[in-house]
């Protein structure tokens, strides 16, 4: 944890208030995700926004024509209610693999909406939030988060520490195309960043006791 290597990488101590330990009994309210109890919530659009997406593809438009309509696209995802709608989506998948018995029967479901997420999804931007490391913040230079992209596509996890974001862009393959496309924006828009590493994504090798 980050209050551990700081205090002994720096010989400070920081106060733990606040800050989970090995041992701590944690409630069910707290454990609990808040989203699934969330009411009322909008339908989601989802199958909608897929269509729209492959009709785009299909218009055979220019490739700065078609950039144009996938923006407009990114920015009618973005509006409250659709936002509203992913987490209601995010409610029935959470619920859907809760209800099965088991650890491979969720793994199984888990897998299965990966899958399908990889026929309709391009491409995920995940904002993680800023953490609150407290007193330890002002030793932190950024945050990583990599985790696992839906079906194979390209993932860029954003996060925010100390007043800097950092973002992990993760693809499914060795060519530079996209990022150096995605750098190039950043490039065209004003917005300077640092290119701190290039790296091989190593997965853990999980092994699970149902498969050979």
């Amino acid at each position: 944890m980050p209050e551990t290597y700081v205090s002994e990488r720096y010989g400070v101590k920081l106060s733990e208030e606040g800050i989970r330990l090995a041992g701590d009994v944690i409630s069910e309210e707290e454990w609990n995700d808040p989203v699934i109890g969330m009411p009322d919530l909008p339908a989601s659009g989802m199958r909608q926004m897929s269509k729209a997406m492959s009709s785009i593809k299909a218009a055979g438009l220019e490739e700065d024509r078609q950039a144009t309509a996938y923006r407009g696209m990114v920015l009618a995802q973005t509006t409250e209610e659709r936002v509203l709608e992913s987490v209601e989506s995010q409610k029935g998948i959470s619920r859907l693999i809760l209800s099965k018995q088991s650890d491979q029967e969720r793994i199984a479901v888990a897998e299965a909406i990966g899958e399908m997420a990889g026929r309709i999804t391009s491409a995920t931007v995940s904002y993680v939030g800023k953490a609150n490391y407290r007193e330890a913040e002002q030793y932190i230079r950024d945050f990583r988060a990599w985790t696992c992209s839906s079906g194979g596509t390209i993932l860029i996890e954003i996060s925010a520490v100390n007043g800097r974001f950092t973002l992990d862009f993760t693809q499914p393959c060795a060519d530079p195309l996209f990022v150096n496309a995605f750098l190039k924006e950043l490039d065209e828009n004003g917005i300077t960043y640092d290119l701190q590493d290039v790296m091989k994504l190593e997965v853990p090798d999980v092994e699970l006791p149902w498969r050979e």
